[in-house]
């Protein structure tokens, strides 16, 4: 069977006992991945710095990449090419942030005095809360996604149920997980992540954390 061969950093000395290599290899790959991800180099063994490196060359390189063809335009469904999606939800998320709270909020006050997430749909619903989320968004100096997305991303935020921003904290875990920073959570050190995490994205967290079997913990306050 044809291997390999192991890389520069990979191969160790004839005294290293044998039970250490799996674990030094492991800390070369999360000094790769942390490089990656684009944090600063925290270690000072010159084999971690070169893995650090290797992986912050490749970030630079995504992040020229992404720059790229933010300058070329928007893509397909109005996301600025380039821009990351939340996980687990396809196209069914059409906002963020701001311009995100400011359609709930738009197709709560057309629902009114009904609860939007819960009340059963009557003939021209849809439509009036579509139609009321055009003034706050133009206030905002943004534009309303297509009918099409607004129904599909009511219907998905509907079956999600009341859910709301949540400040939490996951891990430790024994490998860095990029989905993490697509949550919204930032790297604290010693495998700790910690963030603000938008309503729509809190189920799937919760699924994500107990399939890969990370501790996830509720902090208080929610910013």
């Amino acid at each position: 069977m044809r291997t390999v061969p192991p890389g520069p950093d990979d191969t160790f000395a004839s005294h290293v006992p044998a039970w250490k290599i799996p674990g030094l290899r492991a800390r070369l790959t999360a000094a790769e991945h942390e490089g990656r991800l684009g944090e600063p180099c925290g270690h000072e063994h010159r084999a971690l710095v070169r893995r650090w490196a290797r992986g912050y060359a490749l970030h630079s390189r995504q992040q020229a990449e992404k720059e790229r063809q933010g300058k070329a335009g928007r893509a397909p469904g109005g996301w600025k090419a380039g821009a990351e999606r939340g996980p687990g939800t396809g196209r069914r998320r059409i906002a963020t942030g701001a311009r995100l709270k400011a359609i709930e909020a738009a197709t709560a006050a057309s629902f009114a005095p009904r609860d939007w997430l819960t009340a059963e749909l009557l003939p021209g619903d849809i439509v009036r809360a579509y139609e009321a989320t055009q003034d706050p968004l133009r206030a905002m100096g943004s534009v309303r996604p297509s009918y099409r997305r607004y129904l599909q991303w009511l219907h998905w935020r509907r079956s999600l149920g009341p859910v709301a921003d949540l400040r939490v904290e996951a891990g430790p875990v024994l490998r860095h997980h990029p989905e993490l920073r697509e949550f919204g959570l930032a790297h604290q050190g010693a495998g700790l992540y910690r963030g603000t995490v938008e309503g729509e994205l809190v189920p799937t967290l919760r699924v994500f954390c107990a399939r890969h079997r990370i501790p996830l913990r509720v902090l208080p306050g929610a910013g």
